[in-house]
């Protein structure tokens, strides 16, 4: 998860599921999915325009900036709390064009080795959520190694393949496979032509894509989605992409009265679509329609160049050893129990998954937006960690 609009998880937590972060999601003034009739719009929250390290500062939590450079040249951005009720490390990725094979590949390494020198530590915990979970099973896929230094997985709505998904994801992945012919024009270049052969079967090159204005995207968030019983826009699009939120969801900010308060959509939508790659999302669509992890499929040529196959490979998630705990709901349109059981079981070796933990009424957004995770989620988190330290502290 290493594109800016992105997300990795090392250790204990990233800032998206950091204690800074959930704190600054969870005021503590709180009304569950209520949307006063007469909500009317309030000035906009500072939150929306703060990276992830000024919100960790805000919320008074020290924070350290640490660079990285992977084998492949690019510097990673590393946000680290070194103190307080948890360690974490968060990483932000100063890629610009990047897509899931090179973040399993390079970053995600780069970034555990970096966290074993901080910390001086031989092995470390990685959470995860969403694209982050990927990463977590490619890059021991990819290299083995690794998993001497991942003790455990801890996968929060874990995502394998997304065949299985619902909603509009589904949708999306469906019109993006009718429409794919448009994206795999071919081009010629003068090596190709003299090979008879096509230099790319992509026509839409790697590129940025995304929204890079959060002040933009929160104001438009709060025009078109008022704090109002009739202006439930964003609400009905988290829902019927993610899975329905649960009830400990946090919508609400700061309650002024009966009928007006701060939404924390715009927070939401500030920080969310920023920016991926365009063969982040093409490889995403491969995988889908494939029903299996496999390596970005460019073009013959190309593959044979990275991969030594015509065919771009499935990664080998029998390489994985490191201990996997699923957390899962059935409220979870992006990972619902039927990949679980046709994918994830059948792929990863026998005795690598130690827990698979239902969280009931959890869609995909309540793993780093519900304001009971720290009782239903990280908790039992700490408690299988400290089961593995022996010189852990204890409450």
């Amino acid at each position: 998860m290493f594109t800016r609009a992105s997300w990795l998880c090392i250790t204990a937590l990233s800032a998206v599921g950091s204690p800074a972060f959930a704190h600054a999601l969870a005021p503590t003034d709180r009304r569950e999915h209520e949307w006063p009739g007469n909500g009317r719009t309030l000035p906009r929250d500072p939150l929306e325009s703060m990276t992830a390290a000024e919100i960790i500062r805000h919320w008074g939590y020290p924070v350290e900036s640490h660079d990285v450079v992977t084998d492949d040249g690019f510097v990673l951005e590393m946000l680290r709390i070194p103190h307080g009720r948890r360690l974490g490390m968060g990483a932000q990725s100063a890629r610009v064009v990047t897509w899931v094979d090179e973040m399993a590949k390079y970053d995600a390494p780069a970034a555990i080795d970096k966290v074993l020198q901080l910390n001086g530590a031989g092995s470390l915990y990685w959470v995860a959520h969403s694209q982050g979970t990927i990463i977590g099973f490619m890059m021991p896929a990819e290299r083995p190694e690794y998993n001497q230094k991942v003790r455990a997985l801890f996968q929060l709505g874990t995502v394998g393949t997304m065949h299985y998904a619902k909603g509009i994801a589904r949708m999306i992945i469906k019109l993006s496979i009718a429409f794919r012919p448009l994206t795999r024009v071919r081009k010629f270049n003068k090596e190709a032509i003299k090979l008879r052969e096509l230099s790319s079967e992509y026509n839409l090159d790697a590129h940025e894509v995304g929204f890079h204005n959060p002040a933009v995207m929160g104001d438009a968030t709060r025009i078109l989605c008022p704090p109002a019983k009739v202006g439930q826009l964003c609400y009905n699009l988290i829902s019927h992409y993610t899975g329905h939120p649960s009830k400990a969801f946090n919508w609400v900010g700061e309650v002024f009265s009966d009928c007006a308060f701060r939404s924390r959509a715009p927070i939401y939508f500030s920080h969310s679509l920023l920016s991926t790659s365009s063969w982040t999302l093409l490889q995403y669509i491969q995988n889908s329609d494939r029903n299996s992890v496999d390596h970005f499929d460019s073009s013959p040529m190309e593959n044979l160049r990275r991969y030594g196959t015509v065919q771009a490979p499935p990664y080998n998630y029998s390489n994985i050893k490191s201990d996997v705990y699923l957390f899962w709901s059935r409220s979870d349109w992006m990972t619902t129990p039927r990949e679980i059981t046709k994918w994830w079981i059948p792929h990863l070796k026998k005795g690598v998954i130690k827990g698979a933990f239902e969280t009931p009424s959890y869609s995909h957004a309540d793993w780093i937006f519900a304001t009971d995770l720290k009782d239903r989620v990280f908790n039992r988190i700490i408690s299988i960690v400290r089961k593995h330290e022996k010189n852990a502290c204890h409450e």
